[in-house]
């Protein structure tokens, strides 16, 4: 983790305020150890968390000049190290040939006064997995890799971007490089931002567009699919004997799994899902079927926090109990990316038709369908009700057409990648300071992605690439049933009956539990009515009206009462 501040005139130097603050806000541990790097025109700090890799991310080879780092390039050096000062040399020259061929998640900072002049690059992985927010005005510029950070800045303002705040209530996440902030806003895939007196510039080192569709036979195309997923784990693995992997009942854990198993690694795999699930019994059975540790704990409540950090908050635990038996047990095997990147989840024939067809908004709407993408418009009025759809069509229409694609079916998932994928993981390294794991990402990888990409998108759609793919795995991968999506190519094997479906109906709640949720939101929906901060096109009128229903409970209006709290936190 870091965070900085530079000033962008060279004859200015950074107030001691900033830095103070700076150093307050980067961790919520009271005894974190923090490096503080004072230069004349910058001030940086930066914790080290250690999950994935002893190098402690600091480049500090000139004395008005620094570099910092996270996650892990892959690079061609071969090291952390050698990538880092790869870098570092062409973030100097202004070419990134080292930078094309990095497979990793990872993001950075570098940082000098060469003739007093202070200069700043902000850079992202190919598909920016790993977030660096920044703001600038004419002064100087701040940036974090958690967006707390500059929450927390009292000399950053915080101005709320309705645009941001619609995009995260109906996507989950703001489109493009946007944030809930005016002039907050996250580095893109594969871009280096710059900064200094002269003014700010932006490189892109790497174009997903721009990957070339492939000429090779399906039985080849399996075949090196799974010589690069296999490159994939073995790089990350590090020769790692002992490592603990999240096993669902799906097919991306599995396949990760089963590489790691079959490549010798002594696997502790640990599940997180609801008694008499799916998930749970196919993972417990997989597990079994190859021999592997399993350790389950049962999912049967909601968090209020989310499933992601319930989730972290289960293995934290875990960990600190001494449960994971890993060389490296907080830095966890994990699926993620398998389903979008491999699978092409969020995509159907339909919407490649309607594509293909010039039926663009559609397809669009189409879309929202697909991924159930949706905005409780009756919070607002008539007429802001337009303005906010608008707004979201407008928002994919122009990531759509940022991306040079020859088949506008391939820019659509190039869309989901660059937008769903890459903020994928933004809240697991936001609270990374709390609960200290990190996770191994081999679906994410860029040279995995890159030949993926290449691929027709036709037979990636719907699992169809994906099933076919695991043909090629050991003969234990098939053996036990696995979990699929809706309208998604079928297992073959039967499922067991009496469990319960991820994406089924979901039992229904007891009343009294609904009738404690209902009125709880209600309440909220009653205290953001009364609150005197701004909440934008939410009329107040409308939140008292809500908490009424709530209160009541008439019906629930529990996810409106939600999106309001977004307009007032944005």
């Amino acid at each position: 983790m870091f965070a900085g501040v530079m000033m962008l005139n060279s004859k200015q130097a950074v107030s001691s305020e900033y830095g103070k603050a700076l150093c307050q806000n980067l961790s919520r541990q009271p005894d974190e150890d923090i490096v503080e790097l004072d230069f004349e025109h910058a001030y940086i700090v930066q914790a080290k968390v250690g999950a994935l890799t002893s190098y402690d991310g600091l480049s500090k080879h000139e004395p008005h000049a620094a570099s910092l780092l996270s996650g892990e390039p892959l690079g061609p050096a071969g090291n952390i190290d050698g990538d880092h000062k790869l870098i570092d040399k062409e973030l100097a020259e202004g070419s990134y040939p080292a930078l094309r061929e990095c497979r990793g998640a990872f993001c950075g900072a570098s940082y000098s006064e060469a003739a007093g002049e202070p200069v700043l690059h902000l850079f992202s992985d190919k598909l920016g997995v790993r977030p660096i927010y920044y703001w600038c005005d004419e002064e100087m510029v701040v940036f974090s890799t958690a967006l707390r950070v500059l929450e927390a800045l009292p000399f950053v303002p915080k101005v709320r971007d309705d645009v941001g705040v619609a995009e995260s209530i109906a996507f989950g996440y703001p489109l493009a490089e946007r944030t809930q902030y005016v002039g907050i806003n996250v580095l893109r895939e594969a871009e280096i931002v710059s900064f200094s007196s002269d003014g700010i510039s932006r490189a892109c080192y790497w174009r997903w567009d721009q990957v070339p569709t492939q000429e090779i036979s399906d039985k080849d195309a399996l075949e090196k699919a799974y010589k690069l997923f296999a490159d994939a784990i073995n790089i990350r693995r590090r020769g790692d004997r002992e490592v603990g992997a999240f096993l669902s009942g799906g097919m991306d854990s599995r396949a990760i799994v089963a590489m790691l198993h079959a490549s010798g690694a002594d696997i502790q795999a640990i599940n997180f899902s609801p008694d008499r699930s799916q998930d749970q019994a196919l993972a417990r059975a997989y597990a079994e079927q190859i021999g592997v540790s399993f350790f389950a704990a049962p999912r049967n409540h909601s968090s209020k926090d989310g499933f992601r950090m319930a989730l972290t908050r289960f293995v934290r635990d875990c960990i600190d109990r001494g449960e994971i038996k890993a060389e490296r047990p907080n830095g966890l095997w994990s699926g993620d990316g398998g389903s979008v990147g491999l699978g092409n989840v969020h995509l159907d024939d339909k919407l490649l038709s309607l594509l293909r067809g010039g039926e663009r908004g559609s397809a669009i709407k189409h879309l929202f369908q697909i991924c159930q993408i949706g905005f409780p418009y009756r919070l607002l009025q008539p007429n802001d009700r337009k303005i906010v759809a608008d707004l979201l069509r407008t928002g994919v229409e122009n990531e759509l057409d940022r991306l040079e694609c020859a088949d506008p079916g391939q820019a659509m998932f190039l869309f989901l990648m660059v937008n769903d994928q890459r903020k994928h993981l933004y809240d697991v390294y936001e609270d990374l300071d709390l609960h200290r794991l990190e996770y191994q990402l081999p679906f994410f990888d860029s040279n995995l992605l890159e030949f993926i990409c290449g691929l027709p998108v036709d037979y990636r759609n719907n699992h169809r690439f994906y099933t076919d793919w695991f043909s090629v795995f050991p003969e234990s991968t098939r053996l036990v049933p696995w979990q699929t999506y809706p309208g998604h190519v079928e297992c073959p094997l039967p499922i067991p009956e009496n469990l319960s479906y991820q994406w089924g109906r979901p039992k229904p709640q007891k009343l009294t539990t609904k009738i404690a949720s209902r009125i709880s939101s209600g309440i909220e929906a009653l205290r953001l009515a009364l609150d005197p901060a701004g909440l934008g096109p939410v009329p107040r009128s409308r939140l008292l009206a809500l908490a009424g229903i709530q209160l009541l409970c008439i019906k629930d209006y529990s996810y409106a009462v939600k999106a309001a709290e977004r307009y007032r936190l944005g």
